[in-house]
């Protein structure tokens, strides 16, 4: 397996992807349960434009905005993301969704930005 891939769009290398972690990838054992996953790879997109999937499990078009703008205000609360992707009701622990990345994003080596 090349640690590398090409393609035109997103969608172009999230099938890519997909399909590497299925035949390469290591099992781990999460949080939030079992998972596969693949290291050291560079996913180079050709049109940075065609950033956002079109595939149709993706859900909504404005999910992938909503969950942009709930990592800026640094906040892992529930109450905010559950409109954009209702299935992380399912992550809350007490109206929290821990390991969300706001928080880390912006605390990350002890640095409050």
């Amino acid at each position: 397996m090349s640690p590398y891939y090409f393609g035109q769009t997103l969608d172009d290398v999230m099938r890519w992807v997909i399909e590497q972690i299925q035949a390469h990838g290591s099992r781990i054992n999460p949080t939030k349960g079992q998972a596969t996953e693949l290291t050291g790879v560079l996913i180079e997109i050709a049109n940075p434009r065609a950033r956002l999937s079109r595939s149709e499990t993706r859900g909504r078009l404005y999910s992938c905005l909503g969950e942009l703008c709930w990592y800026l205000a640094k906040t892992n609360d529930l109450e905010f993301i559950s409109y954009y992707i209702p299935r992380y009701k399912k992550f809350a622990d007490n109206n929290v969704i821990f390991g969300g990345y706001g928080p880390r994003l912006f605390a990350w080596k002890g640095l409050n930005c």
